[in-house]
């Protein structure tokens, strides 16, 4: 059988539409291992038709994946863990894997059951064997989940290759503004999760001491009661509230050129690293943002500040706001450059790991060392 013909990976996950984290991660997943020479079968276990019932797609693509999964002669399954009773189909996939003989890579994008212990998660574990490889958002994650369930295997992988543009040289923007005000920026989905109620009652709060403030909040809403609040606030501060609605690809870049520091005060607790926080840093905007999941390790001591989750939000934005200088900038993008090189490592361990798994596939074997030492084994 010829290279052409051949499969080297089976990945297994939810791929877009609809675009959402999880399946930005499993298509450029795909992508990267496409570009390292592996040969990728795919099996979307995504919503699909929507015609038929959501209970009746999902429980048919997992058919259609275990099946072709068993018929492919792939040595290695790469597996996109869904959440919540999706974990128990994921439990089903690992020990048809097992049967096969297969390698297993799990990744996960959910701190679900590493802030609250699954027995789903527990038996997942247990399915997918000791030799199965965990991929977390960070070691620090793996860490935990290592406590908790006693995973032999695990490798920190950060999101940042998701970042548009990347790798794009900083140009900053002139942020001499006429009027000396400071502008705070809000870019997500407008939900009570993603902390836009903590993001109005700390900007009311500031405003009461501070006037040289301004807030711009981007990002689609589907609430009425937090369209009514924001466009209360609209109505107390006028221009110095703006919502600009969702924006995309160059809209994105537009955005951080108008603001001076961006603020993410997510109350999502199942949140693993905060695409935008890194958005943000890449464009050189220093990060106000609750520690959950990876982003205080984003943020490290130059990126901004990173708020624990107990403590009063406002209170940190407002020393932060007090502190802030332009000058920052500079600083702010080095280290986002810094996550990048790491990015690069960890990428490098996730080859080596599936190179010793895929003896077949040419490839540099240096650095296997490295693999071992780098990850939780």
């Amino acid at each position: 059988m010829d290279r052409a013909e051949k499969v080297d990976i089976c990945v297994i996950g939810n791929l877009p539409p609809p675009i959402n984290g999880q399946s930005l991660v499993t298509e450029r997943m795909i992508g990267w291992f496409e570009d390292q020479g592996f040969v990728v079968a795919r099996y979307d276990l995504g919503p699909g038709d929507a015609m038929r019932p959501r209970s009746v797609r999902r429980l048919a693509r997992h058919v259609a994946a275990v099946l072709g999964m068993v018929r492919s002669r792939a040595p290695l399954v790469y597996l996109s863990v869904n959440n919540g009773s999706g974990m128990a189909l994921a439990a089903l996939l690992c020990a048809v894997v097992r049967l096969t003989g297969k390698a297993l890579a799990l990744h996960h994008h959910s701190l679900s059951y590493v802030t609250r212990p699954s027995h789903i998660m527990r038996i997942l574990v247990q399915l997918a064997g000791k030799q199965a490889l965990h991929i977390v958002q960070s070691d620090t994650i793996g860490a935990a989940m290592t406590a908790i369930y006693g995973i032999e295997r695990t490798l920190g992988y950060s999101n940042i290759g998701l970042v548009e543009g990347a790798t794009d040289k900083a140009v900053y923007a002139d942020k001499n503004r006429s009027d000396g005000k400071v502008t705070l920026g809000y870019l997500a989905n407008v939900t009570a999760e993603k902390g836009i109620y903590v993001l109005l009652a700390a900007f009311a709060t500031l405003r009461k001491t501070r006037q040289d403030l301004r807030l711009i909040i981007a990002g689609p809403c589907r609430d009425a009661a937090i369209v009514a609040a924001i466009d209360e606030q609209r109505a107390r501060f006028g221009a110095d509230v703006e919502w600009v609605g969702g924006v995309y690809g160059p809209g994105k870049k537009e955005f951080f050129e108008r603001i001076d520091i961006f603020v993410f005060p997510t109350v999502y607790a199942t949140e693993t690293q905060g695409l935008v926080n890194l958005e943000a840093m890449g464009a050189g905007v220093p990060v106000v943002a609750f520690d959950r999941g990876r982003i205080g390790e984003d943020i490290g001591s130059t990126g901004g500040v990173a708020v624990p989750v107990d403590y009063d939000f406002g209170i940190a934005l407002e020393k932060f706001v007090d502190r802030f200088q332009p000058a920052m900038r500079p600083a702010v993008r080095a280290r986002y450059e810094t996550l990048l090189r790491e990015h690069e490592v960890e990428k490098r361990r996730l080859l080596d790991w599936a190179r010793q798994v895929l003896p077949s596939v040419p490839g540099d074997d240096s650095g296997t060392d490295g693999l071992v030492s780098g990850m939780r084994r």
